[in-house]
């Protein structure tokens, strides 16, 4: 049975080895999505438009040809007050960006619209100004153009030149990460919530699935940050810049300005170009793919300023596409005019820095727009499709790339990827270490960590159920048979001889009907007083060979025409146990040779070779004990049997008694 419980083990461990040690190569191999893979299709370009609509008004002393004195020309326009990037955090289309945007002026675009409806009516003699938002002058004082002019703009009264009549009202457009804004973008959003000097947040008008950033509660934890945004619009002119920064310290909320290598200096000075030019709004992530916040100019909340960011430092901040990504963010060169002190480092003023504007500022303006941010059913299809994607999965990343683009028609990142992933599908590198010919799989699996830790858990658990199974095997008392008492033996009938005498003593100790040591009382008889007490399997039992406990009875000499007392008959063995040396079933063989002696299992009277023939057997019996003689065959003599009937051990020629489990041999 040690053999078979062995093998038990063995297989348990090998078992656990397989479960824990096969997936672990695949789980240490696994690429993940960049934090800036996972953010980039949430990243939009906001504008805070004005629909502002002109009805010009002319007096004419002459009149027209057709003498009409009074002349009403009206004009629609739709000037841009301020823009900036911004992120999805709903799929319900509500996307946060810059305080700047909801606190633009609508003055500014009735002027604009003014300037453009004069230029419009009169040409040359009504030219734009250098700024178009901005009030001017056309003409000297007197001339009916200037006097029209001037009664058009915000607070002027009409007069007898003329006047206007101009409303304006909010249109904010939202133009999220797509293939074309004309098919797929520009959606029309508007203000929810009020707008606080750092936040302002939109929603889209009949949005239903936008991708979304998993927006983070604070900065514990986070100091490598890349931050997301545009310049313009998105389109192929207007690439989507990422740039990578840090913060001071862990966890805090202000970027890092001193202790700047040469690498650093020059990603800090990019940066401080790239906000006021429209990275302002946009999402910064941290290190696990949460959006942290956003960065606004040091000198506080603005809209984007294209011409403060260089084609250079756009160039060198664009993500370059791969073929592992469409996403892969370059790590950008140092700049030639960076350079650090002697010491190695530098330090950049804190006014060139932008600011952070903190998560929980952000989920502080959401709450007062009662909006919760969570993701979206087109943000898992996109993951699920990258994480093939990442590990030459091409084939099984098609269906995830196709569902996101049929939740959200014209995903950039998703068509891109898609395009890639059906080119190289059929190719040789569609799947890790596939080989020459062999054909590509439709569907490639990846091992989480979370998996491999599970896996782990479930072996540790396995081996110690097997360990637990083997030490309660070992443990539990071996299965004992209850035996009939040992009957008298007749009177002359000589003592068994000690070297068998002993080995059933020997054994008899575990079994819960043996006779007490020293005599045997009646057959039948049960022992009584400290023996009867005293148990005999299982805890406490008294070993074999070892000397009672308590008092010792005096023994008692036999009276005058009394019999001697009777010997103890031999005690059977439990099952398994050798008796008096040697294996169950054999006989053994008296000192000097002078005859072999019965097996103490059998219960017939002890025969010598000098004694005449054996007396009657006793007419004791008790519960198990065989009859005198065995049955005959069908063909006249004893019938005998190899196997016990009852547990299947082996028996030998002669044997009343299984010497594996104690019980009569029928």
């Amino acid at each position: 049975m040690t053999g078979r419980r062995s093998r038990y083990i063995y297989a348990g461990v090998a078992v656990v080895l397989a479960l824990v040690l096969g997936p672990a190569p695949l789980a240490w191999a696994h690429k993940h999505p960049t934090p800036t893979e996972r953010a980039a299709p949430a990243v939009v370009w906001v504008e805070a438009r004005a629909q502002v609509e002109v009805a010009l008004i002319e007096h004419r002393p002459v009149g027209d040809p057709s003498g009409v004195h009074i002349g009403i020309i009206q004009s629609v326009w739709n000037p841009v007050l301020a823009s900036a990037s911004g992120f999805a955090v709903d799929p319900s289309g509500v996307v946060v960006t810059t305080g700047a945007l909801g606190a633009a002026d609508l003055t500014r675009a009735e002027v604009y619209a003014v300037n453009q409806a004069f230029l419009k009516q009169y040409g040359s003699a009504a030219p734009l100004p250098a700024d178009p938002y901005s009030r001017h002058h056309i003409g000297p004082a007197g001339d009916r153009t200037e006097e029209r002019l001037q009664a058009c703009y915000p607070g002027g009264q009409t007069n007898d030149a003329g006047g206007c009549v101009v409303r304006a009202t909010w249109d904010f457009r939202v133009y999220p990460y797509v293939t074309s804004q004309a098919r797929f973008g520009a959606f029309p959003a508007e203000v929810i919530g009020k707008p606080t000097p750092d936040v302002t947040v939109v929603r889209v008008r009949g949005a239903t699935s936008m991708p979304t950033v998993d927006l983070g509660r604070s900065t514990s934890g986070a100091q490598a940050l890349s931050a997301l945004g545009f310049t313009g619009v998105p389109r192929p002119g207007n690439p989507l810049l990422a740039l990578n920064t840090h913060l001071a310290t862990v966890g805090g909320t202000a970027l890092k300005t001193t202790g700047l290598t040469a690498e650093d200096l020059s990603d800090a000075l990019r940066l401080g170009r790239l906000v006021p030019a429209g990275l302002t709004g946009g999402p910064v992530v941290a290190e696990q793919g949460q959006v942290i916040g956003l960065l606004v100019p040091p000198s506080g909340p603005a809209s984007a300023n294209p011409s403060a960011a260089s084609p250079s430092d756009i160039a060198s901040s664009t993500p370059t596409p791969a073929t592992e990504s469409a996403t892969t963010a370059a790590s950008p060169s140092a700049s030639a005019s960076a350079s650090p002190s002697p010491g190695g480092t530098a330090t950049l003023p804190p006014a060139a820095t932008p600011r952070l504007v903190t998560a929980a500022a952000i989920t502080a303006a959401l709450r007062a727009a009662t909006v919760t941010p969570h993701r979206g059913p087109v943000d898992t299809s996109f993951e699920q499709a990258m994480h093939l994607f990442k590990n030459r999965g091409y084939a099984g990343s098609i269906p995830g790339f196709r569902n996101a683009l049929a939740l959200f028609p014209g995903h950039y990142l998703a068509t891109q990827n898609l395009a890639i992933a059906t080119k190289l599908r059929g190719s040789s590198v569609s799947q890790p270490g596939q080989l020459p010919g062999q054909a590509a799989a439709d569907t490639s699996t990846s091992v989480s960590p979370w998996l491999v830790a599970g896996l782990v858990l479930l072996g540790l658990v396995l081996l110690g159920l097997v360990a637990w199974a083997v030490l309660r095997r070992r443990r539990a008392p071996g299965p004992s048979t209850p035996v009939a008492p040992a009957a008298a033996a007749p009177q002359g009938t000589p003592p068994a001889p000690a070297m068998a005498t002993a080995g059933v003593a020997g054994a008899a100790a575990g079994s819960p009907r043996a006779g007490a040591a020293g005599g045997a009382g009646p057959a039948g008889a049960r022992p009584s007083g400290a023996a009867a007490s005293r148990p005999l399997s299982g805890p406490g039992a008294p070993r074999p060979g070892a000397q009672p406990s308590g008092p010792v009875p005096p023994p008692t000499a036999p009276s005058p025409g009394s019999s001697p007392p009777a010997q103890a008959g031999p005690r059977p063995a439990p099952a398994g146990a050798a008796v008096g040396g040697r294996p169950p079933g054999a006989s053994a063989v008296r000192p000097g040779g002078s005859g072999p002696v019965p097996s103490p299992s059998g219960p017939g009277p002890v025969r010598t070779p000098a004694s005449g023939p054996a007396g009657p057997p006793s007419s004791a019996s008790g519960p198990g004990r065989p009859p005198a003689s065995a049955p005959a065959t069908p063909g006249g003599g004893a019938r005998t049997r190899n196997f016990c009937t009852t547990c299947g051990g082996r028996l030998t020629p002669g044997d009343r008694f299984c010497g594996w489990c104690g019980q009569p041999v029928a």
